[in-house]
């Protein structure tokens, strides 16, 4: 957590504004030439987020829900907690200072709450990357016709065990591998009868470096569950389907059109992505 966020969570807490518990993951600053994202990260459910007003900035996607949920179990008490992520794709049309005004949203309890003002600079890092040298109109439409030698997107399933006595319990994993922006993806358990299955995490937005078949990804982890086998023998949990909604370039717009007006190069894309299957045993 950058020093940002940080104070940015901590205002929140203050008992004197009427504000949930929630942190804001905001870049301090961000490149005029490429879209970014911003999330509210608030601990209850959430109901009619609305983003706030502002002056030079583009909503290109969003508000994306979603939601993670983890029960613990501490000194025989059950604890659940519960938060919701709201995220947009974001664009800014102007190098600066950019400002986004109080958001609202309600609560499951129906109490209206509100967020900070947001502050960050928007700086030309096309134009630093190029040693500061004066970009021709043709360089601007080049960049909006390139495309990405190989796009990824995958969930893998994995389990910690592959041999359990029975009365024991193993974990279920699924994992997202992907190179695009993949702005929400539907959480789904396995439907089993040989087992019990309880859900012990819901997925997050927090994506980190990896790689995938040799290839440069992001990756987060979507789904975990407990599998408790009922009985003994050699057993198959069979493919899931996660369906998924992705933000990718039009690569049919205009070059010149794009450059008029950059929401334009977006549009988003529903997938279907398959995990793989797995099989354990179960003896006594």
């Amino acid at each position: 957590m950058t020093m940002r966020q940080f104070l940015l969570t901590f205002l929140l807490l203050l008992p004197c504004c009427l504000m949930a518990q929630v942190k804001i993951e905001c870049p301090d600053s961000v490149d005029a030439d490429s879209a970014f994202r911003i999330s509210f990260i608030i601990q209850d459910s959430v109901q009619n987020f609305k983003l706030g007003d502002s002056k030079g900035i583009k909503k290109l996607a969003g508000p994306y829900y979603s939601s993670h949920s983890s029960f613990s179990v501490i000194g025989g008490k059950t604890i659940s907690e519960f938060q919701t992520i709201i995220s947009f794709k974001l664009k800014v049309s102007k190098i600066g200072k950019c400002t986004i005004n109080p958001s609202t949203y309600y609560l499951s309890s129906g109490k209206k709450y509100t967020t900070p003002q947001l502050s960050f600079w928007a700086v030309n890092g096309a134009k630093l990357a190029k040693s500061r040298k004066e970009r021709s109109l043709n360089d601007l439409a080049t960049d909006f016709i390139l495309t990405k030698s190989k796009e990824i997107t995958a969930v893998e399933s994995k389990i910690n065990k592959k041999l359990i006595h029975l009365g024991d319990s193993l974990e279920l994993t699924f994992q997202l591998y992907t190179n695009e922006d993949i702005t929400s993806i539907s959480k789904n358990k396995p439907d089993v009868d040989f087992c019990i299955t309880e859900l012990q995490q819901v997925g997050t937005d927090s994506m980190i470096s990896a790689t995938y078949k040799g290839n440069p990804v992001s990756t987060a982890t979507i789904l975990i569950c407990k599998i408790i086998p009922l009985k003994t023998g050699m057993f198959h949990i069979p493919s899931l389907k996660f369906e998924a909604i992705k933000l990718e370039r039009n690569k049919d717009i205009d070059p010149f059109e794009a450059i008029l007006n950059p929401s334009s190069c977006y549009e988003e894309k529903k997938i279907t992505l398959t995990s793989n299957a797995l099989s354990f045993t179960v003896i006594k």
